[in-house]
């Protein structure tokens, strides 16, 4: 396929409705073609950050659901600033291992193997992702903490009301996401730390719909395959129900009765999501950012 043909489905000012079927088709076929191609590398490269993940999160949601048991049965100000102090140092560092491996699968799509494989280059492009997305988590952070705020006086409002700015929150987070999330890695590999969230805010503007689309895909389909597996899990006996769910503290229980299972479960779909998200956000910048389909498959 020639250039003229490559760019022909996108314009410069974002793609056109009719034209997302194909886009979509083109982008779950490289996709698929990369992670086959390539699966044995991805493997070998993500082992190490992928069992790092595993036993940090593991051992975070330990101690968080324990203290968070505690706190319940005897609620003090001093297990709630643990809880905090948990929930703030286990996000962080599955935040840092969350950018080794967007950086490792992004350095493979847009590098190739013909780039010898560099601890410092990977090192450095996945700080650069993590202090970009730290800054997006921070603003996250402050608009949760105006919803906490703003709270207090939906009370005193009708109930749909209160639902309908829950909702809207919600769907700011996701469009955050996809103006802010989805362009970081390849991104982050082409530009400067500094310059990094201004140009992805700028080059997602005229893409809002096909990079809003892919992940809402991507995202359903992983939420649907974790709950066949749970479900599957529940009916093998493997992982056990209490007798009910009627507060916080028997979920609590649930997930610390059935925690190493469930994080397993937890880290593989997270897994497959990052790698399969990653590589369609970079090929999906080259088409619709840089016009090209130069992704190294």
């Amino acid at each position: 396929m020639n250039a003229d043909a490559d760019r022909a489905p996108c314009e410069c000012d974002g793609l056109r409705l009719a034209q997302l079927p194909a886009f979509l088709t083109d982008t779950a076929a490289f996709c698929l073609a990369f992670i086959s191609r390539n699966l044995g590398y991805i493997l070998r490269r993500l082992a190490l950050p992928a069992v790092a993940g595993f036993l940090v999160l593991y051992l975070f949601l330990s101690g968080y659901c324990s203290k968070v048991l505690v706190f319940l049965s005897h609620p003090s100000g001093g297990i709630a600033s643990q809880i905090l102090g948990i929930a703030a140092v286990g996000a962080m560092v599955m935040l840092l291992l969350h950018a080794v491996v967007v950086a490792i699968i992004a350095d493979l799509g847009m590098n190739g193997l013909d780039a010898p494989w560099c601890v410092r280059r990977v090192a450095a492009f996945a700080w650069r992702i993590y202090v970009a997305m730290l800054r997006l988590c921070i603003l996250t952070l402050l608009m949760a903490i105006v919803i906490g705020v703003c709270n207090a006086f939906l009370d005193v409002l009708p109930p749909y009301v209160n639902d309908t700015v829950h909702v809207g929150f919600l769907l700011g987070i996701f469009w955050l996401f996809c103006r802010g999330w989805f362009f970081i890695a390849p991104v982050c590999l082409l530009s400067s730390e500094r310059s990094t969230l201004r140009k992805v805010w700028q080059q997602s503007a005229a893409h809002l719909l096909p990079i809003a689309t892919i992940p809402l895909l991507i995202f359903a389909a992983a939420a649907t395959l974790q709950l066949g597996v749970e479900f599957l899990l529940l009916a093998v006996g493997a992982i056990t129900l209490p007798g009910s769910f009627s507060d916080f503290a028997h979920v609590m229980r649930f997930y610390q009765e059935n925690l190493l299972l469930l994080t397993l479960l937890f880290s593989l779909t997270y897994l497959m999501v990052t790698v399969i998200l990653t590589t369609a956000s970079i090929y999906a910048y080259q088409r619709l950012v840089s016009g090209t389909t130069s992704v190294a498959a």
